[in-house]
């Protein structure tokens, strides 16, 4: 016969979360966003009482994507301590934050390949159509949930032409003592996308049937999906 003899430590529990440099946010609002919480068991410690510290990693980007929309575009996360007590029960979370300055946005410029123009020669998109797609205005505070959803509206224009594959790139330029931050859109438009008689006919019955050369548009393919 076979005997386990086992042993069932103390169930280990957070007893108290400390966050350090956080000037502008009060503990509260930051301890709310985050998914560790004071009281709560680690089934996640292993039997020798050291932890894995990756499971603090969405509380850090969880941290720094708060930060990052509202225009502390240099904060930055550091990996957090964890301390247990000598019986084992109970363990301390310290999560350190170097908040940096706020930003507001300062210009907006683009570059690469932005005109668009068809075989007549009309312009499709250039960089005026482009300015009256831009929501985020000089002044506004930085946010970088914004920045990716002006990006993705941008992308958009040039979509419904059938640039499926169009990548804008916003490169930045901080000015620390003003604190600002510019953003040039740069555009790389990518190869010119078309159905043709080989795509399924559940795709193309909403646009044309046996058309040999339709153009993929965004906009239709977010109708008819």
């Amino acid at each position: 016969n076979v005997i386990f003899d086992i042993q069932e430590n103390h169930k280990v529990q957070i007893k108290q979360i400390t966050i350090l440099g956080n000037n502008y946010f009060p503990d509260a609002d930051l301890k709310a966003i985050i998914e560790t919480r004071e009281g709560n068991e680690l089934s996640w410690l292993s039997g020798s009482g050291t932890y894995k510290e990756e499971a603090f990693q969405t509380d850090m980007m969880r941290l720094q994507a708060y930060y990052l929309d509202h225009g502390f575009i240099q904060v930055k996360v550091g990996q957090p301590t964890v301390e247990m007590t000598p019986d084992k029960r109970y363990i301390f979370v310290t999560f350190r934050i170097t908040e940096g300055e706020q930003f507001r946005i300062g210009k907006m410029s683009f570059s690469g390949q932005v005109e668009l123009v068809d075989k007549k020669s009309n312009v499709l998109v250039d960089e005026d159509i482009l300015r009256k797609e831009l929501t985020i205005k000089p002044g506004q505070l930085f946010s970088r949930s914004m920045l990716f959803q002006q990006i993705q509206q941008l992308a958009l224009t040039y979509k419904d032409y059938g640039y499926a594959f169009v990548n804008i790139t916003p490169n930045s330029q901080i000015h620390p003592a003003q604190r600002f931050v510019d953003f040039d859109m740069h555009v790389e438009r990518g190869p010119l996308v078309y159905f043709n008689r080989a795509m399924p006919k559940h795709v193309i019955k909403y646009c044309a049937v046996n058309w040999p050369l339709l153009k993929v548009s965004a906009t239709a393919r977010r109708l008819y999906r």
